[in-house]
Formats: structure tokens, C-alpha cells, sequence
């Protein structure tokens, strides 16, 4: 149902670490569910809670590719061009 993968839900997503960027304050991370699937996740450094910011991009920057993660987040429209979900990150 396409319903449940609209801007503002929350979602939950299991998958393999392809490829992870952590610049400053903010971390991108392109999970892969099986060969043909791969979808953008993003963590941004919240201005209110900086301490615990600076603990889970710390954290991100020590998985390594293949690592299989469990996100949780809410979907926002996006133009993503490196993965096969393109309109949703």
C-alpha cells in the first residue's frame, strides 16, 4: 500500500550499509534491502540536543559497509539520484 510510504509517515527499515558520508553536521547513508533496492537515510545534528548529536555521528562513522542496521524516521520528499528509491529519503 503506497499510502504508508508518504511524506510524514514514520517508517521502519532493516538493510545492509552500502555506503555511508558523514560531513560536519550531518551523515548520509544509503542502506541497501536486497540487489536492487537502496534507499537514502539522513541524520542531521540537532540543534537542541548537540551532545547527543556528536554521540550518534560518532557512532555512525564506526559502522562499515555491510553492516546490517535498523533505521526509524519519518519520510520527507526528496530528488535523491544515487538510489533506486529516488522521491523519498
Amino acid at each position: 500500500d503506497d499510502a504508508k510510504y508518504s511524506p510524514g509517515n514514520t517508517v521502519w527499515l532493516r538493510g545492509r550499509l552500502h555506503s555511508i558520508r558523514v560531513k560536519g553536521g550531518s551523515c548520509f547513508l544509503v542502506l541497501r534491502q536486497d540487489s536492487f533496492h537502496t534507499v537514502q537515510a539522513v541524520f542531521f545534528k540537532d540543534k537542541e540536543n548537540p551532545e547527543f548529536s556528536q554521540k550518534m555521528i560518532k557512532y555512525l562513522k564506526s559502522l562499515t559497509e555491510e553492516s546490517v542496521i535498523d533505521i526509524e524516521g519519518t519520510l520527507e520528499e526528496a530528488d535523491v539520484k544515487s538510489c533506486s528509491v529516488q522521491k523519498m529519503e
